[in-house]
């Protein structure tokens, strides 16, 4: 079973409803695209790169991956079904508004972005951050950080 396949069936898993919006598009690597309940955080794309990445892109300007990059070179690299959890388990977590997603547009060199958990707010944003889950802006008083994924 390859990549694409395991992603579908262990986000299915996790989240039944959406079986009738989870579809191909055509596009090679483009699996998904799902309306937000905001455009603010709108759309949650995904893009499968054949059996060793997974990027989930949320809205225009925040994407993370999911691959064996950030391993010790000494590591086993992950497996393919290691990849799918972990991207599903992302997108899960979104969905249920279990992660803050920000992004950053006050420097002139177009930005940053990030992703936390919910319950670990991230103390080290800029100011200018605005923050948001999938259900619209997040209200949030910065105590700890808590990153998830790698970032971009």
């Amino acid at each position: 079973m390859g990549l694409q396949e395991l992603f579908r069936e262990e986000l299915l898993r996790r989240q039944p409803l959406l079986s009738a919006s989870l579809r191909p598009t055509g596009a090679p690597l483009l699996l998904h695209t799902h309306p937000a309940a905001t455009e603010a955080n709108a759309p949650v794309r995904v893009w499968i790169d054949g059996d060793a990445e997974i990027t989930v892109g949320i809205g225009e300007y925040f994407h993370t991956h999911f691959d064996d990059s950030s391993l010790p070179a000494s590591s086993q690299p992950k497996s393919p079904s290691q990849i799918a959890v972990e991207a599903a388990s992302f997108v899960d977590a979104y969905l249920r508004d279990r992660i803050i997603v920000w992004v950053d547009h006050a420097n002139q060199r177009g930005g940053s972005a990030g992703a936390f958990p919910s319950d670990s707010p991230d103390s080290s944003l800029p100011a200018t951050a605005q923050q948001f889950t999938w259900s619209g802006p997040a209200q949030t008083e910065p105590e700890s950080s808590g990153r998830i994924g790698r970032d971009a």
